[in-house]
């Protein structure tokens, strides 16, 4: 397997896009989180004391509490053949994990896909995330799918999320469907992560060679 993006991918706008996406995530990040403490201080400072506190804990648990998960849908198409598609996911670097692989320190591949190397907070801490890939030959009677793979991505031992791509032979070009599902709950500040992704999420696909047709997103809060 390969720990690099596919040859049709164009490797300066993927990585020029990676860094935009992370740099506007931060700054949306670091502003909410600025808020939230600001609206909880002047809670504190502004009603009754056991009110004021009451309102500030309940604000940093809602920002930070384990308590959402979210699914995407997207549909896509490519002018690449079949299995050129099914090789690009069953990879190191697969398309969809582009904000992945793309802001990793570094993309190992392994026997069953690929692990990213991440390190923050200026090298104090680190994190693994382990790609798996299993691919599944399309049967009748859909005898127009290929293939699912399903992508299922962990870190530091800890479930992350689940994708399950359909590829799909659709004549002049090749369809794809993928759902990705979050398989542990997240904080309210997860949400802004997301959304940022969204923003650019069909244009990193473009640079890798996929045109996204519809994109749908889902809430689940416990």
């Amino acid at each position: 397997m390969s720990s690099t993006p596919s040859q049709r991918a164009d490797h300066q706008e993927v990585e020029a896009l990676v860094r935009r996406y992370h740099r506007v995530e931060r700054i949306w990040s670091i502003a909410i989180a600025v808020l939230v403490a600001i609206v909880a201080v002047v809670a504190l400072f502004t009603l009754p004391l056991l009110v004021g506190l009451f309102v500030a804990l309940g604000l940093l648990a809602l920002a930070r509490a384990p308590l959402i998960t979210r699914t995407t849908t997207t549909s896509a198409v490519t002018d690449a053949g079949p299995s050129t598609v099914v090789s690009e996911f069953d990879d190191a670097s697969p398309p969809n994990l582009v904000f992945q692989w793309g802001l990793a320190d570094s993309v190992r591949a392994t026997d069953d896909g690929g692990a990213y190397d991440f390190t923050y907070f200026f090298g104090l801490q680190s994190a693994t995330m382990d790609v798996d890939v299993d691919v599944r030959p399309g049967e009748p009677p859909e005898t127009d799918l290929v293939a699912t793979l399903e992508i299922v991505a962990t870190t530091n031992g800890r479930s992350w999320g689940t994708h399950t791509v359909s590829v799909r032979d659709d004549g002049d070009e090749t369809r794809l469907e993928i759902e990705s599902t979050t398989d542990r709950r997240f904080g309210a500040l997860f949400l802004v992560q997301g959304l940022v992704a969204d923003r650019y999420y069909e244009d990193a696909l473009a640079a890798q060679g996929y045109t996204v047709l519809e994109r749908n997103w889902s809430l689940s809060v416990l």
